[in-house]
């Protein structure tokens, strides 16, 4: 046998033993280190990253490639308003300067027009002139009046006496004659001469008093001509006056918005001619864009629908600021030269108006580019085709990702009105209201409507003033000028359905007081489409199972351009998905019109990790991007959920999650990136507010 140091040991049946060398160690890698391996050998690591770069690359190009226009350019425009008047006019006074920054309402011109004084006089003139001719004819034609009367009275008087002495002798005569003569002569009583002048002069009696009534008639006949033609001659005068002292109000000139002083054509004292302008006030910032769409290009714009407008500036990083569409012009114009790439060529296209808030940072007459998606950061595009062809939970955490985690830290309602306790405020919905730059907000403890500024502060209370009160109020939205409020329409504590929780309430504010306010039965309306054949099937036979199984719960609700969009908490469909009906003709259920409703979503929310079903409880739409809060119980407390849903694909995608709180409201940001939510404390809590991103 071979020692021990050989290479080589014998074994039974004449067999060798071979040394081999030793294999390095096996170690732990990565998911991505093996995929990258694989797709890159070792040998030439170097050329196969530059091969992945060079597909990642082609990738991003082929999938900006796309057959329709992802964008198309447009300029920034503002309220402008060039103030001049159609007659001539001396300036008085312009207590302003060019540049001046002015607030609504301020006195920015007054003048004066020499005409409009002469003209106010000529038609006092005239109206006394009608009232005194009318006053002349009426006294004429009562005196006619009176006189005929009288006359009428004498002459029948005079002709009564005759008949009197006349019938005394007749009777006179008549009695001597049966004195003489023993029998009467047959008719001689009735044809005797006396007897006939008798019946003339009571014939001439009659005839008078026909004829004067008649003359009296003319005269009262003239009396009502007189009011007609007259009146209205006065109330067409009445109205030129009232026009004239309109026009001598608006000889003083008040800012129709908020903004600056433009041009300041002349001086105190001057002349001005008609309709020639006399001084010119802009906005603080531009409201709209209006944009210009190539008509080589197809596209998919859509009135309604949410853009992202840019600035052209030399500064590339400026925020996108959202826009809606609010209008599309139906036919072809030219570009305007400012956005034809080459003047000496036409360009043509169709008008797009384009709404943005106000604070933008967009100059007015700015060129912008319109966006019809917002574009996503090359790495996080990389990042999401990579997790489409290599689904690697590294690509996440290499781009920094956290898409299902809350973005900030809910904090605590700062309650700053009298109140025994901050708990009571439970709040149930929220809505940006930007006459007062403020969120309303809602709580289902109060009759109520709070403000509570962009920096959670509720700092003001606004009573409704609403016969029978209204309880459970769930959801607050804005459209037209109007707020309206929806209560929640179930049951009470004790199982017992309360007409004023089943209230939808539209209110117009002023100077942070109720202008106005007028309600209809939302229960009671629900009921009627429930039993309405005209009603769409889908949502009749939900609408019945909600009442039948008595768990109908209306949780939020929005309003959009006179359609009314009711989200239920319960009960879901028979898929276990959230319902959101549609109420056609807002304004024709508060005159009483019928009701038309049918099914607009209904959306499978999902579960939750724990398994139980996340149900709606809050909605904002901005186009046809919907934004959707959810609830879902975990144990004693609960965990909230905030999702977007795209109308136009249908589309689920998870924004964010909020342990441990119960979110009530949502109201999309001014700035259109973020949006605020409320949570409910439930009384033994302060309510909660965040801001997350969009």
């Amino acid at each position: 046998m071979n020692d021990s140091t050989g290479q080589n040991d014998s074994l039974p049946g004449g067999s060798k033993l071979s040394v081999q060398p030793h294999y390095p160690v096996m170690q732990k890698r990565s998911l991505l280190a093996r995929a990258v391996e694989r797709v890159v050998p070792a040998k030439s690591r170097f050329l196969g990253f530059v091969w992945v770069l060079a597909i990642g690359a082609t990738l991003l190009l082929l999938q900006g490639i796309q057959g329709e226009a992802t964008q198309f350019y447009g300029i920034a425009e503002s309220q402008l308003r060039s103030i001049s008047f159609q007659h001539p006019v001396e300036i008085v006074d312009i207590p302003v300067v060019e540049g001046e920054q002015v607030d609504f309402d301020t006195r920015i011109l007054e003048v004066r027009r020499y005409d409009l004084y002469i003209e106010l006089q000529v038609i006092d003139e005239q109206i006394g002139e009608i009232r005194a001719r009318q006053a002349s004819t009426r006294h004429l034609a009562n005196a006619e009046i009176a006189n005929l009367k009288a006359e009428l009275s004498a002459r029948q008087q005079a002709l009564a006496t005759q008949i009197d002495s006349l019938e005394s002798t007749h009777r006179l005569n008549q009695k001597l004659l049966a004195s003489i003569s023993s029998e009467a002569m047959p008719g001689s009583a009735e044809s005797s001469p006396m007897r006939v002048r008798i019946d003339g002069l009571k014939a001439e009696q009659k005839r008078l008093g026909q004829l004067y009534r008649t003359r009296i008639e003319q005269q009262q006949q003239i009396l009502l001509d007189l009011s007609g033609p007259g009146d209205a001659r006065i109330a067409e005068l009445g109205k030129n006056k009232s026009e004239l002292r309109r026009q001598a109000q608006a000889l003083v000139v008040r800012a129709p918005f908020a903004g600056s002083i433009g041009s300041v054509l002349f001086k105190q004292g001057e002349q001005v001619a008609a309709f020639s302008p006399v001084i010119s006030i802009q906005g603080s910032h531009p409201g709209s864009v209006k944009g210009y769409i190539h008509e080589a290009v197809s596209n998919h714009v859509q009135i309604g629908q949410s853009v992202w407008v840019q600035s052209l500036n030399a500064i590339g990083d400026d925020p996108l600021v959202r826009g809606r569409v609010d209008s599309l012009g139906s036919r072809i114009v030219e570009y305007p030269e400012r956005l034809k790439r080459n003047p000496l060529v036409s360009a043509w296209g169709r008008e797009a108006i384009i709404s943005i808030a106000p604070g933008s940072g967009i100059l007015q007459g700015e060129k912008v580019a319109v966006v019809l998606q917002r574009p996503v950061p090359p790495q996080q595009r990389l990042a999401r085709l990579l997790d489409e062809y290599l689904p690697i939970a590294e690509v996440q955490a290499w781009v920094g990702e956290t898409a299902h985690t809350a973005t900030s830290v809910a904090a605590a309602i700062d309650v700053r009105i009298e109140l025994s306790d901050p708990r009571e405020i439970e709040a149930s919905g929220l809505v940006w209201y930007p006459p007062g730059e403020v969120y309303l907000l809602v709580s289902d403890e109060h009759s109520a409507i709070f403000e509570l500024s962009p920096d959670g502060v509720l700092r003001a209370r606004i009573d409704l003033d609403e016969d029978g009160g209204v309880d459970d109020l769930e959801s607050v939205s804005l459209d037209g000028g109007y707020l309206y409020l929806a209560a929640s329409t179930s049951k009470n504590r004790k199982g017992e359905w309360r007409s004023e929780r089943g209230k939808f309430l539209r209110i117009k504010l002023q100077q942070g007081a109720i202008a106005s306010s007028e309600s209809i039965d939302l229960a009671r309306l629900l009921a009627e489409l429930a039993n309405n054949p005209q009603t769409e099937a889908r949502a009749r036979a939900f609408l019945k199972t909600a009442f039948k199984s008595g768990a109908i719960d209306v949780e939020s609700h929005a309003v959009r351009d006179n359609r009314l969009y009711l989200g239920f908490k319960a009960p879901q469909d028979d898929d276990a998905s959230s319902v959101i009906l549609q109420l056609d003709d807002v304004d024709g259920l508060f005159a009483g019109r019928p009701p038309k409703a049918s099914t607009w979503l209904s959306i499978d929310l999902g579960k939750a990790a724990n398994g139980k079903r996340r149900r709606l409880s809050d909605i904002a739409i901005d186009g046809g991007d919907i934004y959707l809060l959810s609830v879902a119980a975990a144990g004693k407390k609960s965990i909230s959920f905030l999702s977007h849903y795209n109308l136009g694909n249908g589309a689920l995608t998870h924004i964010s999650e909020y342990p441990g709180l119960k979110a009530e409201g949502i109201s999309l940001d001014p700035d259109a990136k973020t949006a605020t939510i409320v949570f409910d404390g439930g009384g033994k809590e302060p309510s909660r507010w965040i801001r997350s991103s969009l």
